[in-house]
């Protein structure tokens, strides 16, 4: 089978899951296929998932909370993304690009980033992910490994 085009309809069987500290190893762990296929919607999709899932995980995990909003505030985000040295507004901007790319319509213009760019973007996210896992589990087995 032939992977011509992933559409957020078509992945969202994926999305399905309940919070979840292993999801965004499991989706990011998707992305070298997608990557290979030259599919960059796909792996901005399940960068975003990945993003959405862990900080979701580390809102539940730090405010006791059993539910998390549907949708993260940017002062929520703030927040969570906040380093031991003060806000990290890199990070911030990084999710919030990511989920405007992932979700924007037009995928011809995607199509047209380059290799570097997107493979860049992905490092990020998986930085980001590896310094979020272990305020969600002291496990290590648990832990958000990187994919590269």
């Amino acid at each position: 089978m032939v992977v011509d085009d992933i559409s957020v309809k078509r992945m969202n069987i994926l999305h399905k899951h309940p919070v979840d500290s292993t999801l965004p190893q499991f989706y990011m762990n998707l992305i070298p296929i997608f990557l290979n296929q030259n599919l960059p919607k796909s792996c901005l999709i399940l960068s975003n998932w990945s993003l959405e899932k862990m900080l979701k995980a580390v809102y539940i995990k730090e405010r006791g909370s059993i539910f998390p909003p549907y949708t993260l505030s940017l002062e929520i985000l703030v927040d969570l993304t906040r380093n031991e040295t003060g806000i990290d507004l890199d990070s911030v901007s990084l999710i919030q690009s990511v989920k405007y790319l992932a979700n924007y319509p037009n995928q011809t213009s995607l199509q047209n980033m380059g290799f570097a760019q997107l493979q860049r973007i992905i490092r990020r996210v998986d930085e980001l992910l590896c310094r979020l896992s272990p305020r969600v589990t002291n496990s290590l087995t648990e832990r958000y490994s990187s994919i590269f």
